[in-house]
């Protein structure tokens, strides 16, 4: 009998809608990235998600001093936005695996996991592979399979 191991596919556009994106298609979500976000979508992530503000910045790697030229700027980068939807795409994951309970969810994305090296999964969703290794966990603790 042949096993084959069904991956979990990360959330796709959830997380936008979040970001004030609607329920946009793909074509339309980059569109909205290459443009760059408005700031506001930043605060509004931050006040949504209770992370501290620090946190995200380091996750996203936005500078205090950029940030401080994004706010007057009224939008971020098309890199920093595309951070930031990477960020809230791990975060609505960690969400509806703790099923809508947002401190339990911010407290498993800060804690170091062996399942990832001893990173959390916060450090690990600095970068694309490290998001995808995140949500890959993700589904797999969904499915409860906890290797």
């Amino acid at each position: 009998m042949s096993t084959t191991r069904r991956r979990s596919s990360p959330p796709k556009l959830d997380a936008a809608f979040s970001l004030g994106l609607g329920k946009a298609n793909v074509p339309a979500v980059q569109k909205k990235l290459i443009e760059g976000l408005p700031f506001a979508e930043l605060e509004r992530f931050e006040s949504e998600s209770t992370l501290p503000k620090q946190t995200i910045l380091d996750t996203i790697r936005l500078p205090a001093r950029t940030l401080a030229r994004r706010k007057v700027d009224g939008k971020l980068t098309f890199a920093e936005s595309e951070r930031l939807l990477r960020l809230a795409r791990v975060f609505k994951a960690a969400v509806d695996l703790y099923n809508g309970k947002i401190d339990t969810a911010r407290q498993w994305l800060e804690t170091p996991l062996l399942a990832l090296g001893n990173a959390t999964p916060l450090e690990m969703t600095q970068s694309e592979v490290g998001a995808h290794e995140v949500l890959d966990l993700i589904g797999r603790l969904e499915h409860g399979v906890y290797s």
